[in-house]
């Protein structure tokens, strides 16, 4: 029986990796997918000539989605490391010239991967 007082339900967004019954309550986990789609749709004017670019390799499950939802190339870039915190060179897999590139991440603290990215 739920509490009389406090949460009976929570919901987050985008969980990475929860292990069943890790909550006690309810959890709705919501995706940020159809909102970045709708987002993309309305504020790109020239969304169908873009491509969909994730700035690590972690994140190329996302871009297909997103990619093959709006029908629309994708490409990644990989990061060739000297230790494990320092990034050497990026390397852009896919094709961008004379396309919209949009990147899109799952997280942004800082925003240095972007950033770094956007540059290549």
């Amino acid at each position: 029986e739920p509490p009389a007082v406090g949460p009976r339900g929570r919901w987050a967004e985008e969980l990475l990796s929860v292990p069943k019954g890790f909550f006690d309550i309810p959890v709705d986990n919501l995706y940020a997918e159809p909102a970045v789609l709708k987002w993309i749709k309305e504020n790109i004017v020239e969304w169908k000539n873009c491509t969909i670019v994730s700035p690590d390799a972690g994140g190329a499950k996302r871009v297909t989605s997103i990619a093959d939802r709006l029908n629309v190339d994708f490409a990644l870039i990989h990061k060739e490391r000297k230790k494990a915190s320092e990034v050497d060179r990026m390397v852009l897999v896919g094709d961008v010239k004379d396309r919209v590139a949009i990147l899109v991440d799952d997280m942004a603290d800082t925003c240095g991967t972007i950033c770094h990215a956007a540059d290549k």
